[in-house]
């Protein structure tokens, strides 16, 4: 990418990242809407992975948790990993629930703080399969991604006292 377009200022560097995180950001919503319809018990077609009521909400939710993120990591670890965590199930509540980018967030991070022992273990449990898929060179991730949007999903449905299909 960074050849194709040969940024030689930090502006066209910036913009490109964006509109890769913005592909990440739409695709890991596809996953989430997926992992809800699974927990719904719903077979759903390819199409309908990319259904969303506002993408525009997905997009600016991620952007606003990305960067609260990454200023928390730039003061110190830390609020970075907070923030990080407050923010787990944002997009849940835009996929799931329609709410837009500021709700979503407050809603996630109450969510957290209600619940604040189950979601460290959640974190904890992401964290290490993540570490799991990375230690076999990145292969596992493709194993590790799709389990881990899973357990969050069924840790949101448990959670929020969603509708979750039998087994």
């Amino acid at each position: 990418m960074v050849q194709t377009f040969e940024p030689n200022s930090l502006l066209p560097l910036m913009l490109l990242f964006l509109a890769v995180m913005a592909a990440l950001w739409l695709l890991q919503a596809a996953m989430v809407r997926g992992a809800l319809y699974e927990t719904d018990g719903a077979k759903p077609v390819f199409g309908s992975y990319f259904k969303f009521v506002n993408a525009g909400n997905v997009l600016l939710t991620a952007l606003l948790a990305f960067l609260g993120t990454w200023i928390g990591l730039a003061l110190c670890v830390l609020p970075g990993l907070v923030a990080g965590v407050l923010c787990m199930f944002a997009l849940h509540f835009v996929v799931d629930q329609d709410l837009g980018p500021f709700d979503a967030i407050k809603s996630s991070a109450t969510l957290v703080v209600n619940n604040a022992w189950k979601v460290f273990l959640l974190a904890l449990s992401v964290a290490m399969i993540t570490f799991l898929g990375l230690l076999l060179c990145g292969i596992g991730l493709l194993v590790a991604g799709p389990v881990s949007i899973l357990a969050v999903t069924y840790s949101y449905r448990t959670l929020t006292g969603g509708r979750i299909a039998p087994v």
